[in-house]
């Protein structure tokens, strides 16, 4: 495992990307995603749960449309929505996921604890930000409030593979690490900022790390 927060795992990166290089005719590109793919890397996720322990046994669920939908009118019920608010909500819902459908079968992540200032957003609400966008039009901001004050926020490290990275970012995140790893990495480094999101679960042994955020 490649752990990206670490200075030694990530020359050792470095190390073994450029000794392939030597030894190989093949691309830059295909010679780091080969070797990703061999080991696991390291990512984060940001969340709001109501309990941290289901996480360590259940793992990162990758909610289907209609498994986001179960959580969506359970957590409707906890604010106080009737049956007619429900079912507005999921319409709305189902608008979001029908404009943005990577929002489900998969597990959002950004690459370095580094990043963990700017994604803290996504611990916010129980039931993630298609449910607060979709439950604020319904019910308004006051609902959505109600949400903040349930579970608690998280953020929990995990270890994936790269080739699970849905297939759009593959170039662009690929490039972004040749990048830097054509430089000068015993003086200074500074590993590209990158997000995304990992098709399927995270399964519990792959969990390494779950930190309260107060």
């Amino acid at each position: 495992m490649y752990d990206l927060d670490s200075r030694k795992d990530i020359m050792r990166l470095f190390s073994d990307y450029h000794q392939r290089l030597t030894g190989s005719y093949g691309s830059e590109r295909a010679i780091l995603a080969e070797l990703l793919e061999e080991e696991t890397i390291t990512g984060w996720h940001a969340t709001r749960v109501l309990s941290a322990d289901d996480i360590a046994e259940m793992g990162l669920k990758a909610f289907s449309r209609e498994e986001a939908f179960d959580q969506f009118r359970y957590l409707s019920g906890v604010v106080g929505l009737n049956l007619g608010q429900t079912e507005t909500v999921l319409q709305k819902a189902n608008h979001y996921f029908a404009e943005h459908p990577r929002r489900t079968g998969c597990v959002c992540f950004y690459l370095l604890k580094s990043m963990a200032g700017q994604y803290s957003k996504y611990s916010a609400t129980l039931g993630g930000e298609t449910f607060a966008w979709s439950l604020e039009d319904v019910a308004g901001a006051e609902a959505v409030e109600a949400l903040k004050s349930l579970g608690v926020s998280i953020r929990v490290k995990f270890a994936f593979s790269f080739d699970r990275i849905q297939p759009y970012a593959h170039d662009s995140i690929l490039s972004s690490f040749i990048d830097v790893l054509s430089g000068n990495m015993s003086t200074d480094y500074c590993l590209p900022k990158i997000d995304g999101a990992i098709v399927g679960s995270i399964p519990p042994h792959d969990i390494l790390r779950i930190e309260t955020i107060s």
